[in-house]
């Protein structure tokens, strides 16, 4: 699936146009704030806002009023120059949110509020409330488990419903879409009899609880890191290994862990990962924790390279014989020490 699909150039300005106002009023705006602007570059909006396809923009029901608002979805303001922050931000108060909601307590709603989505962001209510606006808007307009919201002026509400569970890895747009389309397709299903096979989702065997990469610990590193580092990889690497971890994918697990242990040197200044776990400012017992993650490397490579054989007896690595969660976690902190100006740097 590819989340950034393009439109044509008509079509991209317009959304463009959406989005800048967005931008600097933190509402969307009218099909009159927008109008005159295109019209005066050539652009008729009316013909090009009902050929904009609905996995950018909300669908207008009628022929378009001075008044009505235009809405563009999460993957529209994507393609927006400027969107990418408002889109990382949706993606982290959603996997926050899921976090939220599973530890509530029995029995009643869960809500959150704008006050606590800053602190997972990583900014000050008072002065960024423009963006929390922002992303609050994105998360009425999207469908990913919310059952209610407010606001009042100064700061938001969301009343989660356990349905947003279901959004508790997607580290990137794509995974975020994908988990949408597969709840979407169950939906259409709901005639089907309830004793038929449960979502991996909701299956009582998955621990659902148990990560192995601590994906609070990972947001606070991608806030901290960007914008000098691009971390969108790093996201989908712990992404994709927490769900093999979840799922028992031993050998994907190996590849993953092995790709994120050669991705994260540039943030210690290093080139590779052997000089990242000899850094004499590591302590002494995080130094044996890095060490050990070197010598995974030897074990991963086993684990892919070598080749079929005609012996009967196949040894397929699983994710416990992954090095212990503390391990990967001690080293996403010393790469958050490392990119915090009084860290390690």
């Amino acid at each position: 699936m590819k989340a950034q699909r393009a439109l044509t150039r008509q079509r991209q300005m317009v959304v463009q146009a959406i989005y800048d106002e967005l931008l600097k009023t933190s509402e969307w705006p009218t099909f009159a704030a927008i109008d005159r602007p295109l019209r005066r570059r050539k652009i008729e909006p009316l013909a090009v806002l009902k050929s904009i396809p609905s996995d950018f923009m909300i669908p207008l029901r009628h022929f378009p009023q001075h008044d009505d608002v235009l809405q563009l979805t999460v993957q529209g303001v994507a393609l927006c120059e400027g969107g990418e922050r408002d889109v990382g931000s949706f993606l982290r108060i959603i996997r926050w949110a899921a976090r939220c909601e599973i530890q509530g307590s029995p029995g009643n709603r869960v809500m959150v509020t704008s006050v606590g989505a800053a602190k997972v962001l990583r900014v000050s209510h008072h002065r960024n409330l423009g963006r929390l606006r922002r992303v609050f808007l994105l998360l009425q307009v999207e469908r990913w488990g919310s059952v209610g919201s407010g606001w009042d002026g100064k700061a938001w509400t969301l009343t989660l419903d356990r349905d947003v569970w279901r959004f508790r890895r997607v580290m990137t747009l794509d995974q975020y879409l994908a988990a949408n389309q597969k709840w979407m397709a169950e939906l259409a299903q709901n005639d089907a009899p309830w004793q038929a096979e449960l979502s991996p989702v909701y299956d009582e065997s998955v621990q659902p609880n148990i990560e192995y990469v601590d994906t609070a610990l990972l947001d606070k590193l991608i806030s901290t890191a960007s914008p000098k580092w691009n971390c969108g990889k790093l996201g989908q690497i712990v992404g994709e290994l927490n769900d093999c971890y979840m799922r028992d994918n031993g050998l994907a697990a190996h590849a993953l862990l092995r790709t994120l242990l050669d991705h994260v040197p540039p943030l210690f200044k290093k080139n590779k990962f052997s000089q990242v776990a000899e850094d004499p400012r590591w302590s002494r017992t995080d130094r044996r924790h890095m060490a050990r993650l070197t010598a995974f490397v030897e074990q991963a490579d086993d684990a892919l390279h070598r080749q079929i054989a005609r012996s009967s007896e196949v040894i397929v690595p699983s994710v416990a014989d992954l090095p212990g969660r503390l391990l990967v976690n001690r080293l996403l902190q010393g790469c958050l020490e490392a990119v915090t100006p009084s860290g390690r740097q």
